[in-house]
């Protein structure tokens, strides 16, 4: 099982979201969370990684057995 963690700009970027979105991303979570490793590498040998629902994007990074969400938003806002 791994553990849950969101970042200060997650929980920032979360309050953006309208209720619909706030509640697909509920379920977007609970998918990662069953296997947060087999989702798309942001960078060949980074640990961080991206799931994309509708027209956002979720970013985490898999740090031993927890799971750290670092942000959520549109394409264009999310990448650092």
């Amino acid at each position: 099982m791994y553990e849950l963690y969101y970042t200060a700009e997650f929980k920032v970027d979360i309050k953006k979201l309208d209720g619909s979105m706030r509640e697909r991303l509920k379920k977007v979570i609970e998918k990662i969370l069953e296997g947060p490793t087999r989702f798309k590498h942001l960078r060949e040998g980074d640990q961080r990684y991206r799931v994309r629902f509708e027209v956002y994007r979720v970013l985490y990074r898999v740090v031993g057995n927890r799971v750290e969400f670092v942000r959520v938003g549109k394409r264009d806002n999310v990448y650092y």
